[in-house]
């Protein structure tokens, strides 16, 4: 007899399953769409914003490099992300480059007047050679969605994890803001993640092609941020933690990696990347004794920071960069260093002493500092004040195993923190605040603020599965592998908080954020559905903050900041305006036509808005009122009627020098155009500048709160007197601020 069964409907109809099993399936389809969708982000990002303040300043260094195989410019950050990201500009690209403003002395930072000049002399083709240079740098954005997907894969055993933390890469606002830029900050990330990567499979398998693979990753990552010289004692630290596990637990798969010979690969591969970027430098100056070199820095030289007055600001070296009050922008930056007679690197013939091709003038060889120091004491300005604290000390017979300008970068880098534990100028800022020292907590604060919402949330489902569902020993290492290298950077940039300005030295971080966030997915075993749908939810709308917020992911922060319209009430500088919207100024103002004959702008950027051929006034400023001041003086301070367009770094009092229609810089105290606070602004030009305009009934009432004389309606157009920028509470520059970019 027949017995009729009723089958339960199979669990794999279910469309969830249906839906994992076809991203199973397919995953290879996915992951390409994905890098192309990121591509067409980043290409996006890079042809709607003008050069940042860094750019210009990398791009001519990495043409240096090229051109006179020397890396001297931009000493603070190693030179490989420049060289890639120069390489087609240099072979392909004829561009007027005014390499008489090369000094050797990398402490004098000349890659800022350089790159000054590079936009001031080519213009539209500058814009053009920076966007080509922006473009050799999308395979390293790319590279981090591929690290992220494989190792995640690896890491939880799961494709459908692998694809949410490519995806989370892929839209990451920090992703698409640095991926688009030629700075080495998302490399230094992407190349943290894959020296992760790397140890992961040696501690699996410490073999010599691990340990191989291990000194080539760690080479290239000292080659992208000098902060990975670190990535040794990291691994030192892994190992040790391993031993001591070792010895109170018998694990057949630890005895391996804490065995000696472990620790021997372990070694060369440290060692490999030593060889490595010093064989990427040509070796120039490896060897060299510690006591040999001229320090800046407090703790190289021994010398205290320099302190600086306010009436010798306007005297900051370089001296080359120096310009009077009275020169127009008509002289060229050539021109006005030659009338100086400042001493330059020039292309010269070959030296005779070192066979160089970068000679100084009257130096028998090119490593010769005595021309700028003759010159300095000529003018009467202070050169940084050099020594050497272990000259005669043991240290000071120890062989540095590093090219000497990577030594060098790094002592003019550690000169920049300290500056900024007393120096006023080098204040930082957060929460509204700017203060000398800045605060440890600075960059734990700035990633809550910048990661988007829907990827703390997948944090904080990612933290609570820990105690759901175990990871096996396997597993464990990977997470060691993977927050090693983010704890130590974020420890080191946290301690040292003489300049707490630049949320991006933690981006490194954001690797271990992804691929931890990824890990959610983990629930979808016990709550499959659930999990789908959870999931479905966060990533559609992280996917669609960020797009929403495009191009300008720069100034991204999250609804816990107040959204990108209230970040700069909490950071400045780069985190918020990096000068990157000029272009879009510019079209506004030629959509504005109403606007074209009375504009005045305040532009934070490392090259004058004249570049982009924009004609502008500079605002007035608003200063304290004294018995000496005459009426005329303070009708001519702000507010006043007209158009405005402000930098929100200026709004909050930024120091950086402002750059007037003549092309000279203006260095302020205080915050001069903090007035505009009391306004509201009529428009917003990307998420970093803000439109002003104002009528006399807008200012009248501030004015009279204020002290200052009212503003009668005039009889002819209000025209704002040029003798504001003559005022006393600026000094005026030439070229180049005493400022860093790293």
């Amino acid at each position: 007899m027949l017995i009729s069964v009723s089958v339960a409907k199979a669990p794999s109809s279910s469309w969830d399953l249906r839906l994992g099993e076809s991203i199973d399936l397919h995953w290879r389809m996915i992951l390409v769409l994905l890098l192309s969708l990121q591509t067409t982000l980043l290409v996006w990002s890079a042809r709607v914003h003008t050069p940042t303040w860094d750019e210009p300043a990398h791009l001519v260094a990495g043409l240096s490099h090229w051109k006179y195989g020397r890396f001297d410019l931009y000493s603070v950050n190693p030179p490989l992300v420049r060289v890639l990201a120069s390489a087609p500009v240099y072979f392909g690209m004829d561009l007027d480059v005014d390499w008489s403003l090369y000094s050797r002395n990398s402490a004098l930072r000349s890659e800022v007047p350089l790159g000054r000049a590079f936009m001031e002399n080519n213009k539209d083709r500058a814009l053009d050679a920076i966007f080509v240079a922006r473009i050799m740098l999308f395979p390293v954005a790319l590279l981090g969605s591929i690290l992220c997907f494989s190792f995640t894969k690896e890491l939880l055993d799961s494709t459908r994890a692998g694809l949410v933390a490519a995806f989370l890469w892929a839209f990451s606002p920090d992703v698409l803001a640095y991926g688009s830029v030629i700075t080495p900050d998302l490399a230094s990330a992407v190349v943290a993640l894959g020296c992760s990567y790397a140890l992961w499979h040696f501690l699996m398998a410490p073999t010599w092609n691990s340990s191989l693979a291990l000194g080539i990753a760690t080479g290239i990552a000292m080659l992208v941020k000098s902060i990975w010289l670190i990535l040794p004692a990291v691994y030192a630290g892994v190992w040790i933690l391993l031993y001591l596990y070792s010895r109170g637990v018998e694990n057949k798969r630890i005895e391996p990696i804490v065995a000696p010979r472990s620790w021997v690969r372990l070694g060369v591969a440290c060692g490999l990347a030593l060889l490595l970027v010093n064989v990427f430098y040509g070796f120039q100056g490896t060897g060299r004794n510690l006591g040999s070199f001229d320090f800046v820095s407090q703790f190289g030289s021994g010398n205290s920071v320099m302190q600086i007055s306010e009436d010798q600001r306007a005297k900051l070296i370089p001296i080359a960069f120096l310009q009077s009050p009275l020169t127009g922008k008509t002289d060229s930056l050539t021109s006005i260093s030659k009338s100086l007679g400042a001493t330059k690197v020039q292309s010269a013939p070959a030296c005779e002493s070192c066979g160089s091709g970068l000679q100084d003038a009257g130096c028998a060889c090119s490593d010769c500092p005595d021309c700028e120091a003759s010159t300095a004491a000529a003018q009467s300005i202070a050169l940084p004040e050099i020594g050497n604290r272990f000259r005669k000390t043991v240290l000071g017979y120890f062989a540095i195993p590093l090219p000497a300008s990577y030594l060098e970068g790094i002592d003019v880098q550690r000169r920049d923190f300290e500056s900024g534990l007393i120096r006023p100028e080098w204040a930082s800022y957060f929460a509204g605040k700017w203060k000398s020292g800045g605060w440890w907590y600075f960059y734990l604060v700035g990633l809550l603020f910048k990661t988007p919402f829907p990827l703390l949330v997948l944090l904080v489902i990612a933290t609570a599965s820990c105690f759901v569902l175990k990871y096996d020993q396997r597993q464990w290492l990977g997470w060691m592998c993977i927050a090693a290298p983010a704890i130590a950077v974020l420890f080191v940039i946290s301690i040292n908080t003489g300049l707490n300005r630049y949320l991006r030295y933690a981006l490194p971080v954001l690797p271990f954020l992804i691929i931890w966030g990824a890990s959610a997915t983990r629930l979808g075993r016990q709550r499959p559905r659930l999990s789908a749908v959870v999931l479905g939810m966060c990533l559609a709308v992280y996917g669609w903050a960020s797009i929403s917020s495009g191009p300008h992911w720069l100034g991204y922060f999250n609804q816990l900041a107040g959204g990108s319209e209230r970040a700069h009430y909490w950071f400045a500088d780069s985190n918020v305006d990096w000068g990157q919207d000029l272009g879009l100024v510019r079209d506004w103002i030629k959509n504005h036509p109403e606007v074209k004959s009375n504009v005045h702008l305040a532009y934070f950027g490392s090259y004058g808005p004249s570049c982009l051929n924009i004609d502008y006034r500079v605002p007035p400023i608003l200063r304290s009122l004294s018995s000496r001041m005459s009426e005329s003086d303070s009708l001519e301070m702000g507010p006043l009627p007209g158009w405005y367009i402000v930098s929100k770094n200026y709004l909050i009092g930024h120091p950086m020098p402002i750059e007037d229609e003549n092309g000279r810089l203006l260095f302020h105290r205080g915050a001069p155009f903090a007035y505009f606070h009391w306004f509201n602004p009529v428009d917003r030009i990307g998420q970093s500048t803000l439109v002003y305009h104002l009528t006399i009934d807008d200012v009248n009432p501030i004015r009279s709160k204020l002290g200052l004389p009212l503003i009668a309606p005039p009889a002819t157009p209000l025209s704002l007197p040029n003798s504001t920028l003559l005022d006393p509470s600026f000094a005026t520059i030439g070229d180049s601020p005493q400022s860093t970019i790293r």
